[in-house]
Formats: C-alpha cells, sequence, structure tokens
C-alpha cells in the first residue's frame, strides 16, 4: 500500500494528509480537545469523548464471559482475548506474541535497541513517548498528581494511586498460599488470587 505523506519529523508515513496532520500534533504537543470536566487534553475528538466517559461512568461494551464492560469496543475486544488466550501479533525476533501490535512493535524495539524518544535535558533515550515524558519531570520537578490526603505528590498516577492505599488500607493483591494479602503485586513474588 502506498504511503505518500511522510512526516518530516519521524520516519512515519501515512495513507491520508489527514492521517499525518494527525500524527504530527504528537510533535507539536497540540492537543485542540479540552474534557469539560478536568485539564485532560487531546488530540482528536473521539479521543475526548471517549475521556469523558470515565466522568460520567458510562462503559456500555459488555463482556459476554464475565462481568467486565469498557468505553470502547476495542477495549473489549481486547480484553476478550483473556478468554480465548488469543495472541494474534508474533514478534519476528522470538517466541513472544501478543495481543495487541502496539505491544508487538514496543516489544521489537528490545531486539532492534531502538530507543526514539530522546530526552531534551540529557542523554537519556525510551522507547516510548510517555516514558520520555515522565522521566522529563525529573528535569522539571513536575510531580502533578497530588495525594488527597496528604502533602505528597507524584510524577505518575500508578504512584499516586499506589500512595493513596496506605490511607485507605486496600491490599488488592493476596498470595495464593496464605491469607496475606498486599498493595503491590510485586511484593507477592509467586502466583496470587487477583482482586479480593
Amino acid at each position: 500500500m502506498e504511503r505518500p505523506y511522510q512526516c518530516s519529523e519521524c520516519e512515519n508515513s501515512f495513507t491520508q494528509s489527514s492521517s499525518l496532520h494527525q500524527h504530527q500534533m504528537i510533535h507539536t504537543m497540540e492537543r485542540p480537545y479540552q474534557c469539560s470536566e478536568c485539564e485532560n487534553s487531546f488530540t482528536q475528538r473521539s479521543s475526548q469523548h471517549q475521556h469523558q466517559m470515565i466522568h460520567t461512568m458510562e462503559r456500555p461494551y459488555q463482556c459476554s464471559e464475565c462481568e467486565n464492560s469498557f468505553t470502547q469496543r476495542s477495549s473489549l475486544h481486547q480484553h476478550q482475548m483473556i478468554h480465548t488466550m488469543e495472541r494474534p501479533y508474533q514478534c519476528s525476533e522470538c517466541e513472544n506474541s501478543f495481543t495487541q501490535r502496539s505491544s508487538q512493535h514496543q516489544h521489537q524495539m528490545i531486539h532492534t535497541m531502538e530507543r526514539p524518544y530522546q530526552c531534551s535535558e540529557c542523554e537519556n533515550s525510551f522507547t516510548q513517548r510517555s516514558s520520555q515524558h515522565q522521566h522529563q519531570m525529573i528535569h522539571t520537578m513536575e510531580r502533578p498528581y497530588q495525594c488527597s490526603e496528604c502533602e505528597n505528590s507524584f510524577t505518575q498516577r500508578s504512584s499516586q494511586h499506589q500512595h493513596q492505599m496506605i490511607h485507605t488500607m486496600e491490599r488488592p493483591y493476596q498470595c495464593s498460599e496464605c491469607e496475606n494479602s498486599f498493595t503491590k503485586i510485586s511484593t507477592i513474588g509467586g502466583s496470587f488470587r487477583g482482586w479480593r
């Protein structure tokens, strides 16, 4: 398939000029679609609409195998691969396979040693833009995720969530061998029963 629209900032090319324009917002950091409920903004209107479902708690796509529901049809399809054990995206270098093409692509950077996202402040580079952005907060001292119970703040939402379990006493990961439960899955070290 011909992809005549080449990005001037990276090696990506596209079949349509609109797709190129959409992609270039990654480089310009342009995010014209603002959430009406919070400070998040997006490169696409569809992403903004999708995000707003977080606020409305709308999850219209229900799994037929379990009680999980999703805001996107693609997320439901992705989830259902857990039940079918389907992993259609095979690494060309090793035996690993993935449920998502993006995960396969991400994984293959291990083999190619590709790290396309360079920190502007130091020599570190990353396989993902989100990792680069996360890292750059070290230089800017930015800690946007504030604990609602104390003065601690964090560079990652996941770290904030992890920390808040101190206040809520939540310990969602239970050991399969004993009755102990933990705030982190990595603390268990073996198999676990999942959410209690």
